[in-house]
């Protein structure tokens, strides 16, 4: 199997792939915005150009004001993108921020809610420098007064590679197979790997039959003391509406977010087995 990408589970999974920003698309905001946006942050506009994040905790090396909106894990919401046809692009929140909140130059928001942003802090390196990652909090701020701030991170570099899932994380990852694939193929894809076929212990409410399930006792699952478990539905999640117009066989990954990489590359690379190749829907979100 190719190689991950780096930055595939950063982002969550959109029912619209975002397309990666261009370099002309990277120049024309930086010539827009007069600034030189990140090394890293450019990195990761080539392979999606913004949007919602996977990842979202980052954990300061100290304690924030308690009077402040940052806390000690840091919740990082999305990234913002560089296109002209996307509301939330860097150049509008820049341009609301300075116009509707007042705030100082230099900063330009990666996100925020108003009265909060977290932004790129081009204050004390110039426009062109490496900028240090500033929360600032703009909801009381004296006219007279700058507003209250707390140092995040000392580059986007470092935001980025400090990123982690939220350990409250309970939604599985989902892979598409073949809907004309066999159960018998299948058990014998995912056998091969060490798992196991789970048996019903008789817990379902009456009437509804629980999917085929099998345990992965080389990984845990999210779920304390439990190992990984996959199950497999059929274009549906319990009572929810069908997530495609037609059939789909639907992996369900239950597995603990600091083994997922290793454990969803493995389990892949054995559905390539099954003739169709497997599409990894999404990772744990």
């Amino acid at each position: 199997m190719p190689p991950t990408h780096p930055f595939a589970g950063l982002f969550k999974a959109q029912s619209k792939p975002v397309p990666a920003a261009t370099d002309a698309q990277i120049a024309h905001a930086e010539s827009e915005l007069g600034i030189t946006l990140p090394a890293a942050y450019k990195q990761v506009l080539r392979y999606q150009d913004g949007g919602y994040l996977r990842l979202t905790q980052f954990e300061l090396t100290f304690d924030p004001p308690e009077n402040s909106y940052a806390r000690r894990l840091y919740n990082v919401k999305a990234l913002p993108s560089v296109r002209h046809d996307d509301y939330d692009n860097i150049m509008r929140q820049t341009e609301t921020l300075r116009d509707e909140w007042e705030a100082p130059e230099g900063y330009y928001p990666l996100f925020g809610d108003g009265h909060w942003w977290c932004c790129l802090d081009y204050r004390s390196g110039g426009p062109h420098a490496e900028p240090i990652i500033t929360h600032i909090d703009l909801a009381e701020v004296d006219p007279n007064e700058p507003p209250q701030e707390v140092a995040i991170a000392s580059s986007f570099a470092v935001l980025l590679a400090g990123l982690k899932m939220d350990p409250e994380n309970r939604k599985p990852a989902r892979i598409t197979l073949n809907p004309a694939t066999s159960m018998d193929a299948i058990d014998t894809a995912l056998t091969k790997v060490g798992m196991t076929r789970w048996k019903d212990p008789g817990g379902y409410p009456r009437g509804i039959q629980p999917p085929p399930a099998w345990e992965w006792p080389k990984y845990r699952s999210f779920v304390k003391g439990f190992p990984a478990r996959v199950e497999l539905w059929t274009n549906k999640l319990h009572l929810h509406k069908p997530l495609f117009a037609e059939p789909h066989a639907i992996l369900q990954v239950y597995i603990a977010a600091d083994q997922e990489q290793p454990a969803l590359d493995e389990l892949l690379e054995a559905l390539q087995a099954l003739g169709t190749p497997p599409t990894l829907l999404h990772g744990l979100q």
